[in-house]
């Protein structure tokens, strides 16, 4: 990933940005990832007047059946995650882009990226490509090898939705705080991910194990 081209951005005119805090996020909808959760943290911007935050949602949203509560009942009548955010009352919050074959596009014109897991996984393709273009990465969990909570972007034990939004608006405040994340991360997965550094790691404990007697030839 730290050796990724570069990308040109996707066009996001036809969208209503007016130079808004914009969130990418990059996966079809699975409860285990969490996209509902999208939906409950505009809920709360919405209810303290944060209106400069845009979720640029990429993949397929259709919602299975079988889910609790409201996003339910929107499911059962053939709805989508933007039905969902309708019925919830933030539909401008949003711009869902369905399946795009180049998703490093959408994160080259974003701000950050956001992986709202409830598997607590904070680690990925997406997470590692978002930084490797700079992007600061709002996402859940405990390990932070890659997301380092104020360094590299937002890194919460678990989903509170008031919480997780208060961190976000401040990066929506603070474009230049939010850069400089992105920034870092960028250079942390330049450390650990660099291919010709990964490369010379292997190859040193390829040559490690050679020099080293076999063991079947003296059992």
């Amino acid at each position: 990933a730290a050796g990724l081209p570069e990308t040109e951005p996707l066009s996001l005119e036809k969208f209503d940005c007016e130079g808004r805090y914009k969130i990418a996020c990059l996966s079809n909808f699975s409860w285990n990832r969490g996209l509902d959760r999208l939906v409950d943290l505009a809920v709360e911007f919405e209810k303290s007047g944060q209106r400069n935050v845009l979720f640029i949602v990429a993949g397929n949203m259709q919602l299975p059946r079988s889910l609790p509560g409201k996003i339910g009942q929107v499911a059962r009548a053939g709805g989508s995650l933007g039905d969902y955010a309708a019925a919830c009352g933030v539909a401008d919050m949003f711009s869902f882009l369905g399946h795009v074959e180049e998703p490093e596009r959408v994160l080259a014109s974003s701000d950050a990226l956001i992986k709202p897991t409830r598997e607590a996984n904070p680690w990925g393709r997406d997470i590692i490509e978002a930084l490797a273009m700079a992007k600061p990465v709002v996402t859940l969990g405990r390990w932070d090898g890659f997301v380092r909570h104020g360094e590299t972007g937002i890194l919460h034990d678990a989903f509170d939705a008031p919480a997780l939004a208060n961190d976000i608006a401040t990066l929506a405040d603070d474009r230049e705080r939010s850069r400089a994340m992105g920034e870092c991360g960028q250079a942390r997965i330049e450390k650990l991910c660099k291919p010709q550094h990964r490369a010379a790691d292997l190859a040193e404990l390829w040559q490690s194990v050679m020099s080293k007697p076999n063991a079947a030839q003296h059992g």
